[in-house]
């Protein structure tokens, strides 16, 4: 490559790594490919993919195959949720624009005319690349702006600016700013009320199998994920939202990751309702593992299994997680239902799979989820009665004013308890 061009080339990086947030990528190829060529890679764009080299238009359809497996490599490593392009840039004034095989074609030089098309998905982009009177000065001037604004970059990158641009998305946001703000009230209406913070607890919506099965409060399926009583709890489960909730809307979105956590927050509430005693459950770990499994999905159909040091680390956080799923007070089936309903739901959003498969996890998955809800509605029966608990609560209710719902859970559970004792 001429001086002129890799100028020109470094002024194109220049631009498309700090303006535009590209992120440059190392290729290997055979030893006929040349090293001054670039490769750029950013999800968010729509030309998500950018090689830029010098070739005429002879060599470029000599490598159109290369450079089509490369982009289709790209995209899969990228995952990124909408659909995205190539487009290869030439600064050989012989090239021409063209498209072919999905690539976009073009040719840059200083003063070129851009088509249409790339001039509004790039309107800098014909001043971008410009003449200089000292080429061999010019390019020791950009190859000290590019590594100094790389190492700021870099300053930047280990502060949290950028981790919270990513990690302090919706899918985060949303239900820890709820489950905050119910941990909150819970514990500050138990001091108030000089009640155990569990009664409270079941009275903003925590699992209770005995007013589940006796008034029908189907709804503590869903909202027990929201409630937590120590704040232990809160940070732990916070922690690992905030870890899992990025990627997961990177990859699925926002309204798919939401959905994923919420179905597995009720399966697994659901699966504890049929196998489990009667207990009260609180937080949002179902949720959580419905996470994990998807990522799981995410990570077999991406290939990340095949890197050994990913393997072995992901081994050894599923193990730690199933450990955890074993101790005292932690509830196996609900961490289990989720996983089960994050892996399933995962499977069902990813429109790559065959749909014959994404259909025969949907017929699975509605019957297993019919045969769950079957079976707790017609076994519902409870094996330990605490009508003290629920008087208490039914006092709690009264408190913030729900006389009818308090007189009605007294006057239930009582009559339920009597006509089994």
């Amino acid at each position: 490559m001429e001086i002129n061009k890799k100028v020109w080339s470094l002024q194109l990086l220049r631009y498309l790594v700090f303006t535009r947030g590209y992120l440059r990528v190392s290729m290997i190829f055979p030893s006929n490919a040349k090293p001054e060529d670039y490769w750029l890679v950013n999800a968010s764009e729509e030309f998500q993919v950018i090689h830029i080299n010098d070739d005429e238009d002879v060599i470029r359809r000599l490598n159109s195959n290369r450079n089509l497996q490369t982009y289709k490599r790209i995209s899969e490593l990228l995952r990124a949720q909408k659909p995205g392009k190539m487009l290869d840039i030439s600064l050989n004034d012989q090239a021409t624009s063209y498209s072919s095989d999905g690539i976009r074609y073009i040719r840059l030089y200083p003063g070129c005319e851009l088509d249409e098309d790339i001039a509004k998905s790039f309107p800098q982009l014909s001043t971008v690349v410009y003449d200089v009177e000292d080429p061999q000065q010019e390019l020791v001037n950009l190859e000290k702006d590019i590594v100094a604004r790389s190492m700021k970059s870099r300053r930047n990158g280990g502060r949290i600016g950028p981790v919270l641009k990513e990690y302090l998305c919706k899918s985060f946001l949303i239900p820890a700013t709820i489950c905050i703000f119910i941990c909150a009230a819970v514990n500050i209406s138990a001091i108030q009320l000089n009640t155990p913070a569990v009664n409270t607890a079941i009275a903003f919506g925590a699992y209770y199998k005995a007013f589940i099965t006796i008034l029908n409060q189907y709804w503590r399926l869903l909202t027990s994920g929201f409630v937590h009583v120590s704040p232990l709890h809160l940070m732990c489960n916070m922690t690992s939202l905030f870890s899992l909730a990025g990627p997961m809307e990177k990859r699925y979105g926002f309204g798919r990751s939401m959905a994923i956590l919420l179905l597995s927050v009720i399966m697994g509430n659901l699966l504890e309702f049929v196998g489990g005693p009667n207990k009260v459950c609180v937080g949002l770990s179902g949720g959580l593992y419905g996470f994990l499994g998807a990522m799981t999905v995410h990570y077999i159909r991406s290939g990340y299994f095949k890197d050994s040091y990913f393997r072995r680390s992901f081994f050894n956080t599923l193990y730690i997680n199933v450990m955890i799923s074993f101790l005292p007070n932690v509830s196996f089936m609900s961490h289990l239902a989720g996983f089960v309903t994050g892996g399933f739901l995962a499977v069902l959003c990813d429109s790559e799979l065959a749909r014959n498969l994404r259909i025969n996890v949907a017929v699975c998955s509605l019957l297993l989820a019919s045969a769950i809800g079957y079976v707790g509605i017609t076994n519902n029966s409870l094996n330990e009665f605490y009508y003290q608990t629920d008087r208490d609560v039914a006092s709690v209710y009264r408190s913030f004013g729900f006389d009818s719902l308090a007189d009605r859970i007294v006057r239930d559970t009582y009559k339920y308890y009597s006509e089994r004792s």
